[in-house]
């Protein structure tokens, strides 16, 4: 069996295995299979748009950060040339500012690109992104 037909096969298969999936979620939903279908899409541009949102809330929490690692490293760099007098206590501050803020920076710029992706396949793909929704309805109803 070559590449061509393994796909088709699959194809053949995925669309015998989706079409219960779907009209069994549009039974439960008490609408018509193409209801279901155009809810999923709508749902698709709302996810996407709410995930739009949570970045740029993201991208202003990611510079708020950046802002405090800047000044917890000029109060550093003050302290080591002498230019603020030494306290231990506003050092361990700045170094926690420091440390905790790339941190954090470094995780929420991975969940950023992680939101964003889905966010982006939502309003530019809907349909793709309702697609992997049924997709992983029906694995997790098959159990596969």
């Amino acid at each position: 069996m070559n590449n061509a037909e393994q796909i088709n096969s699959v194809v053949n298969n995925l669309g015998s295995q989706l079409k219960p999936v779907m009209d069994s979620l549009a039974k439960g939903m008490g609408v018509a299979t193409e209801k279901a279908y155009e809810m999923l899409i709508r749902q698709a541009m709302v996810d996407g748009i709410f995930g739009c949102i949570l970045s740029v809330i993201m991208i202003v929490i990611i510079i708020v950060l950046l802002y405090n690692i800047k000044g917890g490293a000029k109060h550093l760099t003050g302290l080591s040339n002498g230019d603020i007098k030494y306290n231990s206590v506003a050092e361990g501050f700045s170094y926690a500012k420091v440390i905790i803020g790339i941190f954090a920076s470094i995780i929420l710029f991975i969940v950023l690109f992680t939101v964003l992706k889905s966010a982006i396949t939502a309003i530019v793909n809907p349909e793709y992104y309702a697609f992997q929704k049924v997709i992983k309805l029906l694995t997790t109803t098959t159990g596969n």
